[in-house]
């Protein structure tokens, strides 16, 4: 392909056709487009991560930002005014979704970036916003099933919600990356997930264990805005607006590097059951023919 020439594919889908508009083609993950175990998707995943670090952090940042805002200021008031035990109950397990939804808004743009550094077709912040805002639609319909799941989850007590998150592991990823119909979604990335299934529990499981110490942090943004706040004026504005920014801040790099892993993750069983490395290679070829 000649120097600086601009490309419009990014991942085929497993019929052959292309999609996704792209830049001028580099390499600088190239070697990495190979079915891969569980520690080199880890290994890739945490390259990719220092690669675009600003935009894929700058996007959970945003978004979490927006998210406990909504939780501090709309939620947890809403929650604690409510005298019913039932619904209150029911608003406090609305909590859970509502971040697991915003987990799933920041994923689709990250995804197009680590995507598309992966492939070596890296993409503005703008282009791979725009991709996820137009395949929204597929992913809101996708995980509906699994959010309502999660919302009664505790009340029926089926299966932990973890466990169900982890048979659609790459379901953002799916939705935003492989054009398939907007039903065939959930089915796809179930049957990404499969074959073996425990590929992707080692992964949920390592990414969990990542996470626990931001969580931590999270936690502690209390006792931090809290001691803070009294320095400065208005104390009980600024250390709701601490919290929220300090909360949004310690949780934007493990949503990032979930999101990558899952990218990985996802290019890995597509190279395994649609052989999607071999169909670059041929258009990287064809190209340059």
């Amino acid at each position: 392909m000649p120097a600086g020439e601009r490309t419009e594919s990014l991942v085929p889908v497993a019929g052959g056709a292309a999609e996704l508009h792209g830049r001028a083609v580099h390499e600088p993950f190239g070697e990495t487009l190979r079915p891969r175990g569980t520690g080199a998707i880890l290994d890739v995943a945490s390259d990719l991560l220092r690669a675009r670090f600003l935009a894929c952090g700058g996007i959970a940042f945003a978004v979490g930002l927006g998210g406990w805002t909504t939780a501090e200021f709309v939620l947890v008031p809403a929650w604690l005014e409510v005298s019913d035990p039932v619904t209150a109950l029911l608003l406090s397990q609305v909590t859970l979704p509502f971040f697991h939804a915003l987990v799933l808004a920041a994923a689709a743009p990250i995804s197009v970036l680590a995507a598309a550094t992966m492939r070596g077709h890296p993409v503005t912040l703008g282009a791979a916003v725009r991709r996820a805002l137009r395949r929204a639609p597929a992913l809101a319909f996708a995980s509906a099933p699994l959010l309502v799941a999660e919302l009664f989850i505790p009340v029926c007590c089926v299966l932990p919600a973890p466990a169900l998150w982890c048979l659609f592991f790459p379901i953002a990823q799916v939705a935003v990356l492989d054009r398939v119909p907007l039903t065939r979604v959930f089915a796809r990335s179930f049957e990404l997930t499969l074959r073996p299934f425990s590929d992707a529990m080692a992964l949920a499981a390592l990414t969990l264990a990542f996470a626990l110490p931001f969580a931590v942090f999270t936690l502690s943004a209390r006792a931090l805005s809290a001691w803070i706040a009294p320095m400065l004026p208005a104390s009980l504005a600024v250390a709701e607006g601490l919290r929220v920014v300090l909360s949004s801040f310690f949780l934007a790099v493990p949503t990032a590097f979930v999101a990558i892993v899952q990218t990985v993750f996802y290019l890995d069983r597509r190279m395994r059951r649609d052989g999607l490395d071999l169909l670059l290679r041929l258009e990287t070829l064809g190209g340059a023919a």
